[in-house]
């Protein structure tokens, strides 16, 4: 930031989305637990029981989550969803446990239960954590003021989130199109939260190497890219006999709850909305 010595650190999003995040993959979690130890054939002994601890011990997270649940200050809808969800999720540890086995016919109808109560609690984790990051962003960019256009904006994801991905989608709004992969960039790690110091690390080669690019290239965006993915293109179509079939990407992004909610705050706060490809 313009003037400022020392970094400055969003404040968290709000726990009720951490909360109602985490129920949302509960279930999935509690499907893990159990699925290394699937038996060949429905309902026979399962190979092993370590399950049964581990699944033990993720009950009383799950109890603990629902007893507090009135705590959270959640809208009614977004409550009894939390609720369902936590409740069918206990009931069929229960149930499971005192089986001894692993019933595959019972795992999917515990799905069926809980899987129509996911489409609230995902809009309700979007809600909070896109709201959060909106005004996060407009306040930096308040503050950083007419150097606006010469910062970078990055952030970092997995390979599952790299799609739609939330935050960089968001940063885009407040960015504009012509900085996408430009000066806004999405950065693919292998853990879920990336040191500053690494994600600072990752920015400096680009940025060098586009400057490598320009001197020997005269061309700033030629590194962003395999250097020698041209030749090794020509080398594949030789050895295919013809070249292998390109289908052009025009970046579609699926219709979700977050998205829906950043182009919600654009709309009403003058910004043009963009889905960065």
């Amino acid at each position: 930031m313009p003037g400022k010595t020392t970094p400055i650190q969003a404040p968290p999003v709000p726990v009720q989305y951490q909360v109602v995040k985490g129920v949302s993959h509960s279930s999935m979690a509690i499907y893990a637990i159990l699925q290394p130890y699937f038996a060949t054939a429905d309902n026979a002994p399962a190979a092993g029981d370590g399950w049964k601890a581990e699944l033990t011990a993720y009950r009383a997270e799950q109890a603990n989550t629902l007893a507090q649940a009135d705590q959270l200050g959640l809208e009614p809808d977004a409550l009894t969803a939390v609720k369902e969800i936590l409740t069918n999720n206990i009931s069929f540890i229960d149930e499971t446990l005192a089986a001894g086995v692993i019933d595959r016919q019972k795992i999917n109808a515990w799905i069926k239960e809980v899987v129509p109560h996911f489409t609230t609690t995902i809009a309700t984790a979007a809600t909070y954590q896109v709201d959060h990051w909106m005004e996060v962003m407009a306040e930096w960019k308040k503050m950083i003021g007419e150097q606006w256009d010469q910062t970078f904006g990055v952030t970092n994801t997995l390979y599952v989130t790299r799609t739609n991905n939330i935050l960089f989608t968001l940063m885009a709004q407040f960015f504009g199109k012509e900085a996408i992969n430009d000066r806004l960039l999405l950065f693919e790690t292998t853990e879920f939260t990336t040191k500053p110091d690494t994600m600072l690390s990752l920015l400096t080669r680009i940025v060098k190497d586009r400057e490598l690019g320009q001197a020997f290239f005269d061309d700033y965006f030629l590194m962003d890219v395999e250097l020698l993915s041209t030749g090794a293109r020509e080398a594949i179509t030789r050895q295919d006999g013809a070249r292998v079939p390109m289908a052009a990407s025009q970046g579609s992004y699926a219709v979700g709850p977050a998205h829906a909610r950043i182009r919600a705050y654009d709309e009403a706060n003058g910004i043009t909305p963009m889905l960065p490809p």
